[in-house]
């Protein structure tokens, strides 16, 4: 690897220390080194350059981004687009995306020794069908697409259906339809299972169900999976996508997720399995 589009969240790391201690490990390298025109006035270096992290002429071969799981997860648009892997460094709490500690950064050499890993994982193509258009949105799910009631205390039904023809209702809070990446997310807090990432499946998961019935489901890949607002006397539910970008259903409109032909990269040191991430993360 010779080319490097450093990502920091200025939030985690506030005196951007450790993304100048990134920078600097890279250089010795003998790596290049750049960051998006955004960042030109929150933080500078004599040797990093400035630019359109979406324009594809310029060759990138890793991104690494400096914060938590949401610095991933908003970094993931331009990596997945331009089919580059990301490598985390971790500021936030649990990390569950972010490889390595603040405290390590001496691993970053592994870069330069082929001494890593990349994994590919599976990411979901969202549609919001409404008065019979169905339009695909820009970001793909990483992590989850939730879909909620409007109002903070709330319930309301939803049906959930795939492209078999089979159909089943849900009176809840909300429904989380996440990758096995999203698997340790939201959904793990809602009662769903913890999937190795390995695996690809779509798990759906009903979040304070009013039913006996409130377990996960897991869906072939294959499949497509839709949730159906039904409550006809509700208000507006609400589609989110990886906590990031937010879109509106009002009654007998849907949200229906594919696998996406377009994985996200990630690169690990370690290939520690769902078990080793549980225990390091959860102390399981």
């Amino acid at each position: 690897m010779k080319n490097f589009l450093i990502m920091p969240n200025g939030k985690k790391d506030k005196d951007y220390r450790v993304t100048s201690d990134v920078i600097s490990i890279l250089l010795q390298n003998g790596a290049n080194v750049y960051a998006d025109k955004s960042n030109e006035n929150l933080f500078k270096h004599p040797l990093l350059s400035y630019i359109d992290v979406f324009d594809k002429r310029l060759a990138v071969d890793c991104i690494i981004v400096i914060g938590g799981d949401g610095s991933i997860l908003d970094a993931s648009a331009c990596a997945i687009e331009r089919d580059i892997p990301i490598l985390g460094i971790n500021m936030g709490r649990l990390g569950y995306l972010s490889e390595i500690p603040a405290n390590a950064l001496k691993k970053i050499e592994k870069l330069f020794s082929g001494e890593f890993n990349i994994s590919e994982r599976m990411t979901l193509d969202v549609y919001i069908s409404k008065n019979g258009t169905n339009e695909l949105k820009k970001r793909k799910a990483v992590n989850d697409v939730v879909v909620l009631h409007g109002k903070t205390f709330g319930i309301s039904d939803f049906e959930l259906d795939d492209s078999l023809g089979n159909s089943f209702s849900y009176r809840a809070d909300g429904v989380i339809l996440s990758t096995p990446t999203g698997s340790t997310a939201y959904s793990l807090s809602a009662g769903g299972p913890a999937i190795d990432n390995s695996l690809e499946a779509i798990c759906v998961t009903p979040i304070c169900a009013h039913s006996f019935f409130n377990r996960s489901i897991l869906f072939s890949p294959n499949l497509s999976i839709s949730v159906k607002h039904i409550s006809e006397n509700d208000e507006v539910l609400y589609v989110n996508i990886d906590g990031i970008d937010t879109y509106a259903l009002t009654y007998e409109d849907k949200v229906t997720v594919t696998k996406s032909a377009h994985p996200l990269k990630l690169i690990s040191m370690e290939n520690t399995g769902v078990l080793g991430v549980l225990h390091e993360k959860m102390d399981i």
